[in-house]
């Protein structure tokens, strides 16, 4: 029990959730000595799109916490009650209009054996900037999570029919450091990119302009951005290049990660504003991105009831 137990745990951790269902399966359920086994099995069935077997087991972790425990467990019960809703919608979702939309994988260089994420368009539709774990990144120390190198940003373009990497001929190169640099934002014109880079043990905001051709090397966000020993990350400026929203574990916050915007003002970037409560939640809310065409936020959560 005790090893398919820890087994499951970090299959889990490592996003291996077939593997983590496997081991989970071999438990007890009925052993006390594992009392979230139920919950993490409704978790890992829900992820795997088992959605009846994610129902029972989470409705199983529910019912089995007593009156004397619900203290100990309300965040776990808080989280098994938003993962039911999602079931309940992915078994019944909305009726939308039907989109003819088809998705191809892109190809080698694009796409790489690694965790290739976080794609926009560099400065056209032809040209993407994205973030990877590559072998190529600059960063060779291996992430213990997923177990391969820090992140870097790339740049692909399409050339007669063809996807390059021309990451250095765009001197894209002075943004990657051997630190861990994650997913960024571009402004409107083009000029200004920020993003992510762990500084002295936490992930902070930085920004770098292209002047006489060349991407300048980055320079730290002010302190109301990054806020001293805690995680600010997953940027994105307004069309207008005046509103930056990001997420961060800072103080004021609603959960693990918040979402925040910082407005700018004669060139300073003013104190974080919170976004709230209606968006942010127990727990975390990342990868802002702004519409301004239809005024909407668009972001990932995983403490609003969802499908997956």
């Amino acid at each position: 029990n005790e090893a398919h137990y820890y087994l499951g745990n970090c299959f889990q951790y490592l996003f291996e959730y077939k593997n983590a269902l496997i081991h989970y399966q071999q438990v007890e359920t009925d052993s006390i000595k594992y009392p979230l086994l139920a919950f993490n099995l409704g978790i890992v069935n829900k992820v795997t799109g088992n959605y009846s077997e994610a129902q029972k087991c989470l409705q199983q972790f529910v019912q089995s916490v007593t009156e004397r425990q619900k203290e100990s467990y309300e965040r776990w019960l808080l989280r098994a009650n938003i993962e039911l809703q999602g079931i309940g919608k992915a078994q019944h979702p909305p009726i939308s209009p039907i989109l003819d939309i088809e998705i191809d994988r892109l190809p080698p260089p694009v796409n790489s054996p690694q965790h290739d994420f976080a794609a926009i368009a560099y400065r056209t539709p032809q040209q993407l900037l994205l973030t990877s774990t590559r072998p190529e990144s600059k960063g060779k120390v291996y992430n213990d999570q997923h177990g391969e190198s820090f992140s870097d940003n790339f740049i692909f373009a399409l050339d007669s029919g063809k996807w390059q990497d021309c990451t250095d001929t765009h001197h894209f190169s002075t943004i990657n450091t051997t630190a861990d640099e994650g997913p960024g934002s571009l402004s409107t014109d083009g000029l200004t990119y920020y993003f992510s880079r762990i500084e002295k043990g936490f992930y902070q905001l930085f920004v770098s302009e292209f002047r006489d051709g060349k991407w300048r090397e980055p320079k730290l966000l002010p302190q109301p951005i990054n806020f001293p020993g805690y995680t600010s990350k997953h940027p994105a400026i307004s069309t207008s290049g005046d509103t930056l929203f990001f997420s961060s574990d800072q103080p004021g916050g609603f959960g693990e990660h918040d979402l925040w915007m910082s407005i700018r003002e004669q060139g300073e970037w003013q104190l974080p504003i919170n976004l709230g409560a209606s968006v942010n939640t127990p727990f975390q809310e990342t990868s802002p991105y702004w519409d301004s065409e239809k005024q909407s936020l668009i972001f990932a959560s995983n403490g609003h009831p969802g499908w997956g």
